[in-house]
């Protein structure tokens, strides 16, 4: 179950990088300053894009899983993962402050 939890958090990373990417090619930026993370990851993070994000994890662990695919088990992650806006929202702005670091 460890294992599950981390491919799910390994991939929400990507995901969120995968936005990030898109949004600085979309405003022709090189990167986000600190002060401007809360509203940009607001424009970001939105319900459609939530909804994104777990077809997105879904996928992704039945390409990996195959027929080891158990819904039972990633449902409740996932639900979990996107239970609380806030803290998902103040996880893609570390992801991101990563990011900009590296």
């Amino acid at each position: 179950m460890k294992k599950l939890v981390s491919t799910v958090q390994d991939l929400a990373c990507q995901f969120a990088k995968y936005h990030y990417e898109i949004y600085l090619k979309e405003n022709n930026v090189k990167h986000i300053e600190s002060d401007e993370l809360p509203a940009v990851v607001d424009t970001i993070y939105t319900d459609i894009r939530k909804d994104e994000l777990k077809d997105f994890i879904r996928m992704a662990l039945k390409e990996m899983c195959k027929e080891d695919y158990k819904s039972a088990a990633v449902e409740p992650i996932l639900l979990e993962l996107c239970s609380d806006d806030s803290t998902v929202k103040a996880r893609v702005i570390t992801e991101i402050e990563i990011f900009q670091m590296i």
